[in-house]
C-alpha cells in the first residue's frame, strides 16, 4: 500500500516490510461537526452509534475530565474512553481502549473521589452513566472489533478506511492520526497497515478514497490542451477572383 500524505502515523513503519503498489491510501484528514452534515450524511453515518456526553468523575477543579470516542477501523468497531485534565500544572489526555487500561489510568491519575466514584454503585458524579453503571462500560469493551455489514457500506459510501467520531460536538473526523487517539494500543503497526491494505485492495477497490472515472475530454481539457492541440489547425481558402 503507498500511502500519501502529509502528516505521519504510527503503522507508517511497517512500509518497510513490502509495498503494493496497486493500492493507493490519500491520507486527508477532514473533520465536521454535526451540524455541518447533512440529513443524508447523518444517515450514513449512523452505523457509529451514540457517545455518551462527557462529564467530570468530581465536582474538584482538579478532577478528571471524561468523554469517549468511537473509531471504525475498515469497518470494525472500537468503543474508546478519553480522560483528560486541562491544568497548566498537570496535563492529562489519554485514551483507554479496554476496561483494564481504563482501571488502570483511573487508579493512577485519579484524585481519591474520582477512585471512589469510579467504583461506587450509587455515586452522584454528573457522569453517572459510567459511575453508575459500570457494566455499561464492560459491555461497551467487549464488542470492540467486531465487524458488521452497516460499517462495511458506510465505508463503501464515504470511500475512505478510518472514521472517528468524538463527543466534542459530535464531530466526525475522517483518515484520523490514529497515533493520537492511541490506537496503537488497540492494534499493533504491522497488525494495522495489513488490515488497511487489504481493506482498500478489497471493499474500497485500491484507492481511498475512490478515483472518479473522467472522461478523456475532461482530461485533455485539464492539461490545457484543446481538440487542435496535435494537429494543424485549417487555413481558411481563398476564393479564385473571375478571370
Amino acid at each position: 500500500m503507498k500511502i500519501h500524505s502529509k502528516f505521519k502515523d504510527y503503522y507508517d513503519t511497517a512500509r518497510a516490510y513490502g509495498i503494493d503498489e496497486q493500492c493507493h491510501y490519500v491520507r486527508e484528514t477532514q473533520a465536521f461537526t454535526y451540524l455541518d452534515l447533512t440529513r443524508e450524511d447523518r444517515n450514513t453515518c449512523a452505523p457509529l452509534g451514540s457517545i455518551m456526553p462527557r462529564g467530570r468523575l468530581n465536582s474538584q477543579i482538579n478532577s478528571l475530565l471524561i468523554d469517549t470516542v468511537v473509531m471504525s477501523f475498515c469497518a470494525k468497531k472500537y468503543n474508546g474512553v478519553r480522560l483528560y485534565r486541562v491544568e497548566e500544572e498537570r496535563p492529562l489526555n489519554i485514551y483507554c481502549w479496554n476496561i483494564k487500561q481504563l482501571d488502570k489510568a483511573m487508579f493512577r491519575y485519579g484524585s481519591k473521589n474520582d477512585k471512589y466514584n469510579w467504583r461506587a454503585p450509587s455515586s452522584p458524579s454528573v457522569w453517572s452513566s459510567f459511575t453508575k453503571q459500570r457494566k455499561i462500560v464492560v459491555n461497551e469493551f467487549k464488542n470492540n472489533g467486531q465487524e458488521n455489514d452497516q460499517l462495511i457500506e458506510m465505508h463503501h459510501k464515504i470511500g475512505v478506511p478510518v472514521i472517528v467520531k468524538t463527543a466534542e460536538n459530535g464531530c466526525i473526523v475522517l483518515n484520523p492520526i490514529l497515533k493520537d487517539f492511541e490506537f496503537f494500543r488497540v492494534i499493533k503497526s504491522t497488525q494495522a497497515f495489513q488490515e488497511l491494505n487489504m481493506f482498500i485492495s478489497g471493499v474500497l477497490g485500491g484507492h481511498s478514497p475512490k478515483m472518479v472515472q473522467i472522461s478523456d475530454q475532461i482530461r485533455v481539457a485539464k492539461h490545457g490542451f484543446d481538440k487542435w492541440s496535435f494537429r494543424k489547425m485549417p487555413t481558411k481558402k481563398k476564393k479564385l477572383m473571375p478571370v
